[in-house]
């Protein structure tokens, strides 16, 4: 769907006044949906390959950081141990915290460099690839890297 064909004039005018009668808790359901609409109706099934990754890599890290949350607890209330609280130092109590941190921190770096990769691969892979060809086809050499058809995100 172009940006200036009647289809999305009509798109925008009908999401926009959505999403200025819903009450405000709503609005971000109807920015999601309308992104979701938009991605279907110029993509199809390729809009649905970008929706589940995203899904799932965000999904996923926020389990795992889930999981380090509760391991932390555990090591801080010492079950492991069999003692309680009192069996550890403040010190100790600080490293469990900063580890389970860093940790998180780890974790949520990982799952933005795999979206950001995503978005960056999908924005300028062709561009790279464009950009190296001229310089292999400058440099006389026979190497050539195929430019591949995305269906390219807004952001």
């Amino acid at each position: 769907m172009a940006f200036f064909s009647w289809q999305f004039i009509l798109f925008l005018a009908v999401s926009l006044a959505i999403y200025y009668i819903v009450p405000g808790r709503f609005k971000w359901l109807v920015l999601l949906v309308s992104s979701a609409w938009y991605y279907a109706a110029g993509g199809g099934l390729k809009a649905c390959i970008y929706v589940l990754v995203t899904i799932v890599t965000t999904y996923a890290g926020a389990v795992i950081i889930d999981n380090i949350q509760r391991q932390t607890d555990r090591q801080l209330k010492g079950r492991r141990r069999g003692q309680g609280t009192a069996g550890l130092s403040r010190e100790e109590k600080r490293r469990l915290k900063s580890a389970g941190q860093k940790r998180k921190k780890a974790v949520l770096v990982i799952v933005l460099v795999i979206n950001f990769g995503i978005l960056v691969v999908l924005r300028y892979g062709n561009f790279l690839a464009s950009n190296l060809n001229s310089l292999l086809k400058g440099a006389h050499s026979s190497g050539h890297l195929s430019e591949m058809d995305f269906l390219i995100p807004l952001g």
